[in-house]
């Protein structure tokens, strides 16, 4: 502390001790609440509490935040102080401020920041982007300054993640500017501010990302199938002004065919082949270039209403008071991956799922416990995008079947024995029916189950 300002700290308690009206009785008490106010705009600043006692304040700095080796930058009579002397080449560096209070008695104990990063000048903030989907505009906020400083903004481009700069303004005087001709891939800018009165010094902002100008890759694409015709939607790009659709079949991913375009976000794709499985894409277009194309899209076709593989139409099915009676039709293959609506009817009536009831909208119903309420003529209706197909009818007729079927291969007592009859078996022994104790353990379990499948195909009826 042997420098300049030490002298005059000297000759200021000389000073004080002369001009003191009445004497001190002991060095001011530590300072409180030593606050580093970043640069507003050329300079650090450093507050502090008013303290009692106190005539003026020195104030040091330190790389080390050790007051031993602290410097002294100046001295105040005021609860703050700018450091005006602060060195370029500490620019970023850490460190702390002490402040120590001093009257006639003495200098008193040291307050002290919070360890800091030191920093000359103001740092911009509220750095952004926005587009018009023609250009974009860089907006930025400047720190307050004064009518001298001569204050000054430059813009530059950076490609991203890396690349070299391209200078695209200097000398600007607002708080934003526009960029008229913006490259299409991904990129940044950077926001320099110059102050006059601060030496020239500049300060820049950090990279603020911009998207690019294309539209950007479509991720969510669904389609829906109609009768011949799948119809595809998607959530459509910022800038984008049309959309191609892109089709492949199943056998040939990458025979890529435009078959339309549009300006909605939907498309009807009018195609009746069946046989074959489609694979969309979505390409959307903007003044400013292409985008990728989307993620693919399957869709299979459908062409005509689901397709039933009959059953004999004189044949009945007895309801059985215990273990009940269960209906299935099969569809064919080309209808089993159509999107369907299923209902079963009785005597041309809708049923409902209940306690007894089950399985109203699928292909296979159960009806368990039986009651002679169930006696009447069952079919299925199925519905696809080309129409509605109606089931041959099922005769069921309530019946107590008080023992199980004589031929167990024959399970459903249809007079054939088929996969049906392991359908029934399997849909019995889910409800616990009494029959499906096949073992005749007493209950009703996997062993029976397994049991009855390993001899199905031996038990001769």
């Amino acid at each position: 502390m042997k420098t300049g300002l030490s002298i005059v700290l000297n000759i200021a308690l000389i000073g004080l001790n002369t001009a003191q009206a009445q004497p001190c009785t002991a060095p001011p008490a530590q300072p409180r609440n030593v606050q580093f106010i970043p640069p507003e705009f050329c300079y650090p600043r450093v507050t502090w509490d008013a303290l009692p006692g106190s005539d003026f304040y020195v104030v040091y700095r330190s790389l080390t935040c050790n007051a031993a080796n602290a410097v002294i930058v100046g001295t105040t009579r005021g609860l703050r102080f700018d450091d005006v002397s602060f060195p370029a080449n500490l620019d970023g560096q850490y460190g702390c401020y002490f402040i120590r209070g001093v009257n006639p008695c003495g200098m008193g104990a040291a307050g002290f920041t919070d360890r800091i990063r030191f920093k000359l000048h103001a740092e911009l903030s509220g750095v952004s982007t926005s587009t018009d989907c023609h250009s974009v505009t860089v907006h930025w906020t400047a720190p307050p300054a004064s009518p001298d400083s001569g204050i000054s903004f430059s813009v530059q481009r950076v490609p991203y993640p890396y690349g070299r700069a391209v200078v695209l303004a200097t000398g600007i005087t607002g708080n934003s500017f526009v960029d008229m001709n913006p490259p299409r891939e991904m990129f940044t800018y950077q926001v320099a501010m110059r102050v006059l009165s601060c030496d020239g010094a500049w300060t820049v902002s950090r990279p603020t990302a911009a998207d690019p100008l294309t539209p950007p890759y479509l991720s969510y694409i669904e389609s829906y199938y109609g009768c011949g015709t799948v119809t595809l939607s998607w959530v459509g790009s910022p800038c984008s002004t049309s959309y191609s659709v892109l089709r492949s079949v199943d056998t040939f991913p990458e025979s890529w065919v435009e078959v339309g375009r549009t300006s909605q976000f939907w498309f009807d794709d009018h195609v009746v082949d069946r046989s074959v499985r489609y694979l969309y894409q979505i390409v959307a277009h903007a003044p400013q270039g292409d985008s990728e194309p989307s993620n693919g899209e399957w869709a299979s076709v459908v062409s005509r209403p689901p397709q039933l593989i009959p059953n004999n139409p004189n044949q009945t099915f007895p309801a059985c008071s215990d273990g009940g009676v269960t209906l299935y039709v099969p569809l064919s293959t080309e209808s089993q991956h159509d999107l369907l609506t299923i209902d079963w009817l009785k005597n041309d009536d809708p049923l409902v799922d209940n306690s007894r009831v089950f399985g109203v909208h699928s292909l296979q119903l159960l009806i368990r416990p039986a009651d002679p309420g169930d006696t009447g003529v069952y079919t299925v209706r199925v519905t696809n995008a080309c129409g509605t197909t109606v089931s041959d009818p099922f005769n069921v007729f309530y019946d107590t079947c008080s023992i199980c079927p004589p031929c167990m291969g024959d399970y459903n007592q249809d007079g054939g024995q088929d996969g049906l009859d392991v359908a029934a078996f399997i849909a019995d022994w889910e409800a616990g029916g009494y029959c499906t104790d096949y073992n005749q353990d007493g209950g009703v379990d996997g062993t029976d189950l397994a049991g009855f499948i390993a001899d199905w195909y031996r038990l001769d009826c």
